[in-house]
């Protein structure tokens, strides 16, 4: 490292300083944004245990949160994941990895599984759990 920073103008040196400075500010406000992301899907557990029936939705809506959005938050606080591993692989990839199979490998961008066949496993999956095969509700609903 020494050779490498031998090399480097007194110039090009601050600025990749400052490239390491900047770095580490955008790992440190994803692991804030991480910490947001569990509190609202601690507080969307705790609000569909409050909502009756087909209220789930219409609270939702009224949260400005969309249902997949919710059910992948909610799963991912459910299983208790921490805010630096949220803040790595991001909400989507992490409720993918949860929700695959003990063992297996989860590809960030889905590893070749079609979106059609992903959506019919998720459909099937909350089907055999008695939940709404749409937002996850614990309850069947029809809307």
């Amino acid at each position: 490292m020494a050779a490498e920073s031998e090399r480097l103008s007194n110039y090009a040196t601050e600025i990749a300083d400052r490239v390491n400075a900047a770095w580490r500010r955008a790992g440190a406000k994803c692991v804030e944004a991480a910490e947001a992301h569990l509190e609202a899907g601690r507080l969307l557990l705790e609000l569909r245990a409050e909502c009756a029936g087909g209220a789930y939705k219409p609270a939702l809506k009224r949260a400005g949160i969309p249902c997949r959005t919710a059910a992948r938050l909610a799963q991912i606080a459910r299983a208790g994941m921490d805010a630096e591993t949220l803040a790595q692989h991001g909400i989507a990839a992490a409720a993918r990895a949860l929700a695959a199979p003990k063992g297996a490998s989860v590809a960030p961008s889905g590893g070749g599984v079609t979106v059609k066949a992903r959506a019919k496993a998720r459909r099937d999956a909350r089907r055999a759990r008695g939940e709404c095969t749409q937002c996850g509700a614990q309850a069947m609903h029809r809307t």
